[in-house]
This record gives C-alpha cells, sequence and structure tokens, in this order.
C-alpha cells in the first residue's frame, strides 16, 4: 500500500479544502521512502495522523470499546469551528487516496469518510470507497470496513503511523513495561 494523498476538509484546525500530498519523493535518483510531517505545536501535524486512522478505520481508530454515541461526539468535536461563527460548518470529510495490488494488479483506491451534523448532538455519517475510479459494488461497499481494516490493521498502523511526541514519551517512561 502507498499512501498518495490526505484531503480534510473542515476539520480539526484545518478550514476549507486541504490536500497534503504523501508521496515519497525521489531525490538524487533515490526513492526517499518515508514522509516526514514537521512543524510547531499546534500546527495539525497530530491531526494529519489522527484523520489518516479515523479515514481508514472509522470509530475503531478511537478504540475497540466506543460505542457509536461516543464516536458521533468526537466527529463532532472534529469539524472545524472557526472564530468567525457566521462561518461555521455542519459537515467535515476526510479523504484518503491510495495505491494498493491485490492478485498481481496494482489498484488506485479512494476513501472518503464525511459526516454531517443533524440536531445538536447526532451526526449522519457516509463512506464511499472507489477503486480505480469505479464505486464498489454492494456487496463490497458493505464489507468496506473490513477491507479496510485488513490492508493495515489497526494495532500495526501504530507502527506506520506515529508522531514524535509518542516515542519521546516512551524514550522517558521510567516503566520499562511500556
Amino acid at each position: 500500500m502507498l499512501i498518495r494523498e490526505i484531503v480534510l476538509e473542515n476539520f480539526g484546525l484545518y478550514q476549507g479544502r486541504n490536500h497534503i500530498p504523501l508521496t515519497p519523493s525521489v531525490k538524487y535518483k533515490k526513492r526517499r521512502p518515508v514522509v516526514l510531517i514537521g512543524g510547531q505545536n499546534g500546527a495539525g501535524k497530530t491531526t494529519i495522523l489522527e484523520a489518516l486512522r479515523l479515514c481508514l478505520y472509522g470509530p475503531r481508530a478511537l478504540g475497540e470499546r466506543v460505542t457509536q454515541k461516543e464516536y458521533e461526539k468526537f466527529l463532532l468535536d472534529r469539524i472545524h469551528r472557526p472564530r468567525n461563527p457566521t462561518m461555521f460548518s455542519k459537515t467535515a470529510s476526510l479523504t484518503l487516496e491510495f495505491e494498493h495490488s491485490a492478485q498481481g494488479e496494482l489498484h488506485l483506491y479512494r476513501v472518503e469518510r464525511s459526516w454531517e451534523q443533524s440536531g445538536k448532538n447526532s451526526v449522519h455519517t457516509f463512506l464511499e470507497v472507489t477503486r480505480d475510479g469505479e464505486p464498489l459494488d454492494e456487496l463490497e461497499q458493505a464489507h468496506a470496513d473490513e477491507f479496510l481494516r485488513d490492508l493495515i490493521p489497526p494495532g500495526v498502523s501504530q507502527l506506520y503511523f506515529f508522531d514524535g511526541e509518542k516515542i519521546q514519551e516512551l524514550a522517558n517512561a521510567e516503566d520499562d513495561s511500556e
């Protein structure tokens, strides 16, 4: 799996539509297989990681035992809230584009998770997955969440998507069991 891009729309501190390319670059005729995102505290680095996990795993990004109500509250809290209340949005979305090879064939997948506030504390969620620009068939779409979890199981994803603060916490941990 090669992640090409993530798009955050009205998610966290990201207002509007924000395209973030994640395709590894080539420099000095060498492919650089690691993508590093840097910035000062509060710049949105952790928000990008949160968006990756949320787009891939939906409610499971929050853990195994999260309730639907907790998930909906999380989504509502992640809709961008501008300082100007007249610009308030009731929708947010995350789109992830990646390449994945299956049975020797390379396919381009696009995953879009979006949600819309409906009422004070409720939300409608949507998931759409396309392969090579075409929607998945009805059966595949019904199992889209399982397919995404199988690509990179949530427990394994922490080995691929992590931030420096977590590494520092582990390095400074007094308890070796962590």
